[in-house]
Order: structure tokens, then C-alpha cells, then sequence
């Protein structure tokens, strides 16, 4: 029973774990700053508990009972902790009022709130393996086995709860119902506990007296740093090749802690033919032979096509992770063993306590300096080393230990210095422009073939996920989030940019004759200095008006006192771990608080990345807020939600001397006239009210696209719409350039969001469109990108063509879309398939 008991517990704590670390970003911010905290402090609460079980049983207390009540009172904690984590998000406004937001002092104070608040439940839960292990012990169960099998008995709960929680749990019963949940399941164990467990009290079967020798402390110290240190490099690395959402993370964990599983239970045979310090040894072999083998996980992952990707992603942890793990498991419930056979008193909880000191130092260590400082693979190379110092100081005749030294001091002969980043970019790695670790990804700025424009683009690459492209698609609507607020805001004067990128939309906002002051907020510095390597970055960053401020931008909106006339945001796509917070109801409210009267907020809706009802989720979120929410084009499936605290009634002729003021600017990035910027205007505020109805809203207690179903298939049906019905005053009755522009809009979102079967019948379907498209709109920038008529474009696919005619199907669909049909004819290749030859002839002989 009390096996059982324990494997519940485990498998609840887990889940407490997850939901306060997601609850404390809301507070604090969705950093790795606020992430280290957290865990920094569950990890100490832990190792206190741990320490202070001795004491408790010493008095005389039954140790079924204590671990009932224990058990007991973290199901109380735990509940009153989630239901008041949200409160405390208020206390983040005065900490930043009064220490600067930021700033050393404000995360010192904010490390003491989060470790005050977690403190009473950890320190219970962490004096529960202890007690149960002085329970077995004393029903006269052997101490090595008892641990070994408690440890990992709870260990496997832990990773079934991470498992659950995120694939299971949250998105039926969101958030706090899941919290409640496992408050439950602890309330559970305490109450079978109390009735099941033998409340008799024992004499201890040895009264240990003397101290173990420093040493032993020291090697379960360096133990947790590296097993901590090595959980954060690993998530880093599998998350750069399987994405960065919570399944992501929630499998690296899990096969973790299942590593430690099997450890544990393997921790006797092992222990009897190998030392610690031959485990320690063979853990340092382990992460040299884990960086080799992280060379080939990408050809690893990509064995399984993309809808086995949640199994990809399980192979590919095991493969890199199980090795080291597993002796990691193994290593404790020996150490432990060890500090008893010394005779210390309460062997498990110092050694827990030492355990998760380390582990708190590694965690620490691993975001906030080594991979900021060293890289990825140099960070790999100083934890095998301090493997290694912990083998040597258990036994320095270990001859795996000076094995393995030997190995990690010839490491600049056998692994070149750029080896892994090689991997992590493949073909891409001689184009790098800049490449940095740090506490928010592997940030990269690469120049990358765009087969689209038949152009080199420079793309911003955070964990191998492209962020943001310079090309005109995704130009236009970073874009159009800043302008069209704008220019449609009778004065505004002080603007707020969410996320930087490559500051797209703060270029335009800083180049606009429209605000005085312009503020950034920005997670990562090393996105500013990866960005400020193209030219236009750094006019922007050198204009006076703008203010960068590093930070996360739903907790700045939560703390600052300055308001602003518009707030617009192009976070990452929300279903990245942590970014779904930026399109929440709550994020919407905060916005709202920020907002001087008459204020926008404009914000980016990738419905590419969104199932129908997940997109539906954040309209609704959005309009819950702001009753007068509009649907805009950007780009294709790049959507914009343009959230006023009025209904928009546009003058047109104000509206257009507003573009012409900045038409230069606008024009640069595919924004062609104050026509197309208005008829841009997909859905009213009545139309967005009625598609949303039956959907919730996306809240903090309900963040369905973190925990996402299926795959995307965005509603072609409610985006593909006539625009142009926005009311727009000042326009003269059947004007010719509304109605191209009219005509020119629909054409537009026939061509980038009609879904077709395959590329190919795109191509020759769109063909028609594109040659109306470029008869309407001659001269727009966006048209040569859309319909591959652009100068470069055109240059590019000449050149294939001169040597290669069967690969000139491009360039004829560009002559076509010119209306140039000799052309387009002269470059049909007798080489191409027989059904694109007919389909191209028949296009030819359309009048």
C-alpha cells in the first residue's frame, strides 16, 4: 500500500510542478529567469523538507501517520497555492515601482516571493521519502532496497503526471481543475494513509552517531548539479529539432525522470559490481558519447513523417537521454546507502538535501551562464567534466575517471568547435550571419534560399523555428500591424511594440511622422544584437524615438504605469511553450489597462498555425475585451485583429494625406495605397460576434492552443470574404482605384488562401488570377512578389532556364502573369510532364 500511496504522490507532485511554474510567468514573466526561480525554489522547499524529516521522526512521531499528514497537508497548500497564484500577479506592479523592473534587486525579491510561497508545500512533500523510507525500514525491509524502490516508484509517478498533465488534463479541465485534481488525489493518499499504514511506532534498528565525511557530501552535491544542468541542455538540444511546445518539453521530462526509474531499480546489481566512482565515470563517457550521438538526431528524427512526430520525439529523447539517466538513477538510493553504511543520522534527507542544493545550482547555472557564455556544445563538455571531478573525489584510482579525461582533454582533436552547430543548421551552417546561445533559445540570423521569390532571404531562427523573414509577405503584415493603428489614430503619441524580431513592425512605427515615442519590449537582448546586422535594424535602433526595453511583454503590460495610444504585437506563434499568455483573454485586459482613450491595439492571428476553433478562441478572447474588434488581412493567412475602444467611421481623404505622408516608408514594405490598406478589411465587429458565439474564450485557465489537437486547417470559408465594407466616408461613387482595389483584395485572397490538393493545380489554377491580379494592380510590390514578376525574380529564373528548360515552369507563369504569352510560350519545355505540358497549352489558347 504504501507503494501505491507513494507512486500517487509523485505522480501529483508533477503536476503541481507544471501548473504553479506556468501560473508564476503570468506573475513574473515568461523567462527562463522566472522558469530557473521557480524551479530554484521547489527544488530548495524539496531539499529542506528532506532535511527536517529526521528531526520529526526523532521525536517519536509514527511514521504512517506523519507521512499521512504530510501528504495531507500539501493537498491544502497546493489548492490555496494555485487559487492565489493569481493574486499575486498585483504584487508585480509594486515590486517593479519600487525596485525597477528588471532590475538585479527586483529579481533577488522576486526569487524570495516565489520561494516563500512555495515553501510550506515543498518542504512537506519533500520530507515524505525519508519518513516512508524509515517506514519500511522499520517494518524490517532491507534500507537499499526500501529506498531504491520508493525512489523510483514516486520517480515513474512523477513522469506518468507530467505526461498526463499536459496531454490529458489541462485542456478539459484547464488550469485550476487540474491543480484541484491532484490536490485531490494528495488528499486521497492522506486519507488512505491514516487508515492503512501501520501507526505503530518502532525503535529505530540503529542509532547512527557520527558524521559522514565531507567528500561523500561533496560527490551528491556535483551528482545533482550535473543531472540538472544536463535536463536543461537536453530540452535545449530535442527541442531545436521537435519544436518548442509543451509535448515537447513534457516528453524530454518525462523520459528523464523514466531514465531515473530504471536506474533506481537497477541501483542494486549495479551497485555490486560497479563503484560510484565508477558510475560517475561512466556518466561523464555517457555525455560525451550523448553529444556524438546529437550530431545524427536530426537524420533520427526524421525516420517518421510529420504525424508521428510525438514518437520522433520519444525516440530521439531516448536515444540521446536513456544512457546517462539511467546511471543517474542509480547513483542516489547508492549514496544514500553509502551515508547510512557512515553512519549519519537521517542518511536520506542530507542526502536529498545536498542532492537538490546541486540540482538547484545546475539549474541555475545551466540558463543563466553556460549557455549564454559557452554554447550548447561547450556546455556539454563542462558538465562531463564535473562528472569527472565527482568519480575522481569518491575514488581517485578510478581508471574510468582518468579514461574519460583523457578523452574530454582531446576533445578540440576528436570534435571540431563548430560541430554541432553544423548539425543543428545543416546546409544553412556557411550562410550563419550570427549565431548565439542564451537563456531564450540558439538565435540565429541565416541567409536562406526562398523558392517563392527566387530571392536569399535573412531569417531569424530561435530553437530551429523561423521567427521572422525580411521578404515582402512577411514584411507586409509586421507591417500593417504598426501603420494601419497609426493611421487610422487621430494623434497618436506614444506607441508600444511587442516582441522586436527583425523589427519589421518597429521600423515602421519608428519611421512613421505619426508618435513621438515609440517603447519595444523585448525578451531576448540576443534577438537585438542577432537583428541589428541588416541595415535597416540599425537605422532603426539609432532613431531617438525608440526605447528597448528587455523584458516580457504581458508582464510589462501588467506592471507599467505608462499608457499608450497604441499597443501592437507579432509574439511568436502561440503555440511555442509559454507564448500562448500573449493572446489570452487576460493579455487582452492588460492591454486594455495600458490604453489611453480613443487607443488600438492591433495583433498578429496566424491562422496557418490554428485549428477553426482554436483561432475562434482568441477572436473571442480578444472580443470579450474589446466589443469593436476587426478582422484585417496582413499577408495571406497572416491575420490581424485591430481591437478599438470606438467603432472605426473613416474619413478617407484624411486617411490617405495620412499614407501619402508616409508613402516611402509604406511602399517599401508592400503597403501600395491607402485604397488596398483599407478594402484590406476582412470582417466587422457583428460578424466576428456571431462566428465566435459558441466558442469560449482562450484564458489563462484555459489555454487551449498550448495544449493543441490535430492539425491546422484554417476556415477558408469565414476568411475568404469580399472586403471593402468597412465604413469609409470621403470616397466617390464608383471610383475606379476602390473598385481595383476591391477586385484586386479578392484576387489576392483567392490566390494565398484557397486551399488546393496539390501544388501543381495550384500553379495552373492561380495562373488566370495572377494575370488578373497583375492587370489590376501594376505596379504594387506585393503583386511582382506574389505573382514572381519582380526584377530579381524574374533575373533569377532566366538563369535556371539557360540551363535547364524543363525547370523554366516559373519563369512561364511569370511571363504569363505579365500577359507576355510569346514569352511564356517560348519557354514551355517539350522536357516538362505530359499533364503540365497540355495544362500550360491550354492556358495559352485561352483567349
Amino acid at each position: 500500500m504504501a507503494l501505491i500511496l507513494f507512486f500517487v504522490s509523485g505522480f501529483a507532485g508533477l503536476i503541481y510542478q507544471v501548473i504553479w511554474t506556468r501560473e508564476l510567468a503570468l506573475a513574473f514573466g515568461s523567462t527562463a529567469q522566472s522558469a530557473s526561480t521557480t524551479v530554484a525554489a521547489f527544488l530548495c522547499g524539496l531539499g529542506i523538507g528532506a532535511r527536517l524529516a529526521d528531526p520529526m521522526l526523532a521525536r517519536g512521531w509514527p511514521p504512517g501517520r506523519l507521512f499521512a499528514g504530510l501528504e495531507t497537508l500539501v493537498a491544502v497548500f497546493s489548492l490555496g497555492l494555485t487559487a492565489g497564484l493569481p493574486q499575486v500577479v498585483k504584487l508585480g506592479g509594486p515590486l517593479a515601482d519600487l525596485l525597477g523592473y528588471g532590475t538585479p534587486a527586483f529579481v533577488v525579491a522576486r526569487f524570495g516571493l516565489v520561494f516563500l510561497l512555495l515553501l510550506p508545500a515543498c518542504m512537506a512533500m519533500g520530507a515524505t521519502l525519508p519518513i516512508l523510507t524509515e517506514y519500511s525500514e522499520s517494518r524490517g525491509k532491507n534500507f537499499s532496497a526500501s529506498l531504491s524502490t520508493l525512489y523510483a516508484v514516486n520517480t515513474l509517478g512523477a513522469a506518468l503526471g507530467a505526461l498526463a498533465a499536459d496531454f490529458v488534463l489541462i485542456r478539459p479541465l484547464g488550469v485550476f481543475g487540474t491543480s484541484a485534481l491532484a490536490s485531490a488525489l494528495d488528499a486521497g493518499v492522506g486519507l488512505l494513509g491514516f487508515y492503512t499504514l501501520d501507526r505503530t511506532v518502532r525503535p529505530r534498528l540503529s542509532a547512527p552517531t557520527t558524521a559522514a565525511p565531507i567528500r561523500h557530501l561533496w560527490v551528491i552535491f556535483v551528482t545533482g548539479y550535473c543531472a540538472l544542468s544536463l535536463e536543461i541542455l537536453w530540452v535545449r538540444s530535442l527541442v531545436f529539432f521537435n519544436s518548442s511546445d509543451v509535448y515537447a518539453f513534457s516528453i524530454v521530462v518525462s523520459t528523464y525522470l523514466f531514465g531515473l526509474v530504471l536506474g533506481s531499480w537497477l541501483s542494486r546489481p549495479l551497485g555490486r559490481r560497479l563503484s560510484i566512482a565508477a558510475l560517475l565515470s561512466l556518466v561523464s563517457l555517457g555525455v560525451l558519447l550523448s553529444l556524438v550521438c546529437l550530431l545524427w538526431v536530426k537524420q533520427v528524427r526524421f525516420w517518421f513523417p510529420g504525424h508521428n512526430l510525438s514518437f520522433a520525439r520519444l525516440l530521439t529523447a531516448i536515444y540521446l537521454m536513456l544512457p546517462v539517466t539511467l546511471l543517474l538513477g542509480a547513483i542516489f538510493p547508492l549514496q544514500c546507502e553509502q551515508l547510512k553504511n557512515c553512519g549519519e543520522a537521517g542518511a536520506v534527507g542530507k542526502a536529498y538535501l545536498f542532492n537538490t542544493l546541486g540540482s538547484l545550482l545546475g539549474s541555475l547555472s545551466a540558463g543563466f551562464l553556460l549557455l549564454p557564455r559557452l554554447g550548447l556544445q561547450k556546455s556539454f563538455l563542462w558538465v562531463a567534466g564535473w562528472a569527472l571531478v565527482a568519480a575522481l573525489s569518491a575514488n581517485r584510482r578510478q581508471g574510468l575517471a582518468w579514461v574519460g579525461a583523457l578523452l574530454l582533454a582531446a576533445t578540440p582533436w576528436w570534435l571540431p568547435p563548430a560541430a554541432l552547430a553544423r548539425s543543428l543548421f545543416g546546409r544553412d551552417h556557411p550562410n550563419i550571419i550570427y549565431y548565439q546561445d542564451d537563456h531564450y533559445g540558439a538565435v540565429a540570423l541565416i541567409r536562406q534560399w526562398n523558392a517563392y521569390s527566387w530571392s536569399y532571404d535573412c531569417n531569424l531562427i530561435v530553437d530551429g523555428f523561423n521567427m521572422m523573414s525580411n521578404n515582402l509577405l512577411a514584411k507586409r503584415y509586421a507591417a500593417t500591424l504598426s501603420a494601419l493603428p497609426l493611421l487610422l489614430h487621430d494623434q497618436p503619441e506614444r506607441t508600444l511594440v511587442v516582441a522586436f524580431g527583425l523589427a519589421n513592425s518597429t521600423s515602421v512605427a519608428v519611421g512613421m511622422n505619426r508618435g513621438r515615442f515609440v517603447d519595444c519590449v523585448e525578451l531576448s537582448p540576443t534577438v537585438v544584437k542577432a537583428s541589428s546586422h541588416l541595415e535597416h535594424v540599425q537605422k532603426t535602433l539609432a532613431n531617438p524615438k525608440l526605447q528597448i526595453i528587455f523584458g516580457d511583454g504581458r508582464n510589462y503590460l501588467a506592471t507599467t504605469h505608462q499608457r499608450y495610444d497604441v499597443i501592437t504585437a507579432e509574439p511568436p506563434p502561440p503555440r511555442l511553450a509559454g507564448i500562448v499568455n500573449l493572446y489570452t483573454r487576460e493579455y487582452f485586459e492588460h492591454c486594455r489597462r495600458c490604453l489611453k482613450p480613443g487607443g488600438m491595439v492591433s495583433h498578429w492571428l496566424p491562422v496557418q498555425e490554428m485549428s477553426p476553433f482554436e483561432a475562434r478562441t482568441v477572436i473571442r478572447a480578444c472580443q470579450e475585451v474589446f466589443p469593436n474588434t476587426y478582422l484585417w488581412q496582413g499577408s495571406g493567412q497572416h491575420l490581424i485583429l485591430l481591437a478599438c475602444q470606438r467603432p472605426l467611421l473613416i474619413n478617407f481623404e484624411q486617411f490617405q494625406q495620412r499614407w501619402l505622408e508616409n508613402q516611402p516608408l509604406l511602399q517599401q514594405y508592400g503597403l501600395d495605397s491607402a485604397y488596398q490598406m483599407l478594402v484590406d478589411c476582412l470582417r466587422m465587429p457583428d460578424e466576428l460576434r456571431a462566428y465566435v458565439a459558441q466558442t469560449p474564450a482562450l484564458s489563462d485557465n484555459n489555454p487551449y492552443l498550448q495544449h493543441f489537437q490535430g492539425q491546422e486547417m484554417p476556415d477558408y470559408n469565414f476568411f475568404l470574404t469580399a472586403p471593402g465594407r468597412i465604413a469609409v466616408t470621403g470616397i466617390r461613387p464608383n471610383d475606379p482605384d476602390w473598385a481595383r482595389a476591391v477586385r484586386g483584395n479578392q484576387l489576392v485572397s483567392q490566390i494565398l488562401l484557397q486551399p488546393y490538393p496539390d501544388a501543381e493545380t495550384a500553379r495552373f489554377e492561380n495562373w488566370p488570377r495572377l494575370l488578373q491580379l497583375k492587370q489590376n494592380l501594376p505596379d504594387s510590390l506585393f503583386v511582382q512578389q506574389i505573382t514572381r514578376t519582380s526584377p530579381e525574380a524574374m533575373q533569377a529564373m532566366k538563369k535556371v532556364w539557360t540551363k535547364n528548360p524543363a525547370a523554366a515552369m516559373d519563369l512561364f507563369g511569370a511571363y504569363f502573369s505579365l500577359g507576355q504569352r510569346d514569352l511564356a510560350r517560348k519557354t514551355m519545355s517539350p522536357q516538362w510532364p505530359a499533364r503540365s505540358l497540355s495544362k500550360a497549352q491550354a492556358l495559352l489558347e485561352q483567349p
